[in-house]
Order: C-alpha cells, then structure tokens, then sequence
C-alpha cells in the first residue's frame, strides 16, 4: 500500500477484524450470557465467505504456488468445519 488510507484499510480489515474474531471465540470459550453457539456460527461463515471468495478469485486468477493463496484456503475451510462441528 502506497498511502496512508490504503495501509489504515489493510489495518482495519486484515488486523482489527481478525482481533474482534478472536476476541468473539474467547468470549464464546468462556460461554458467557449464552453467547457461545452464535459467535461460533458467525466465525465459521466468516470463515467459510473468505475462503469462499479465495475459491472465486482462484477461478479467476490462478496461483502461481500453494502457499499462501491455497494454503490459506484450506485453513479457513478446516477452521470453519471445525467450528460448525464444536457446536
């Protein structure tokens, strides 16, 4: 990123929403106010979307190598099966 509103952008999606997830499952661990099986939905279809667009963006651009495009595909789906499963 060349600016400083593109490298904010990065920082907010890529960083302060992989936080807020993390921050959800623990929340959703400690099972407080019923919380737990939501939280645990929400994070797995946000995780099976991103690993739904990587799907999409591989049928457009393929790439070059495995790591990190298919890679990371492959954690979101595992991660996303995981959780759906733990509810």
């Amino acid at each position: 990123m060349t600016s400083a509103d593109g490298r904010n952008e990065v920082r907010a999606v890529y960083g302060g929403f992989g936080l807020a997830m993390a921050l959800a499952l623990i929340v959703a661990a400690a099972d407080t106010g019923g919380l737990r099986d939501g939280v645990v939905a929400a994070v797995a279809l946000a995780l099976a979307g991103m690993g739904a667009g990587r799907v999409i963006s591989m049928c457009i651009d393929r790439p070059s190598r495995f790591y990190p495009t298919v890679f990371y595909l492959l954690v979101e789906l595992a991660l996303a099966a995981a959780l759906l499963m733990a509810r």
